[in-house]
């Protein structure tokens, strides 16, 4: 995946997350990451540095509550 394709996942995954309410750290928690790594984690998905790793994508979608397609990369 280029760059570029990573800050657009990045940004349609902020979208998400902020019309589903929560906060960066809540939705680390709901991926199983803790303390100071929950919300950092998410930060680099958000601006495109990592994606999120095949076992995070159910979380995610149950966190978000969305389909598990809007948030495969």
């Amino acid at each position: 995946m280029t760059k570029d394709a990573r800050i657009e996942y990045g940004y349609k995954l902020r979208s998400m997350r902020l019309a589903a309410g929560i906060t960066q750290e809540a939705l680390g928690l709901a991926c199983g990451f803790t303390g100071l790594t929950a919300q950092r984690i998410v930060q680099h998905w958000e601006h495109g540095r990592q994606l999120p790793g095949i076992d995070k994508l159910r979380p995610l979608a149950t966190a978000l509550q969305v389909p598990i397609n809007q948030v495969v990369p």
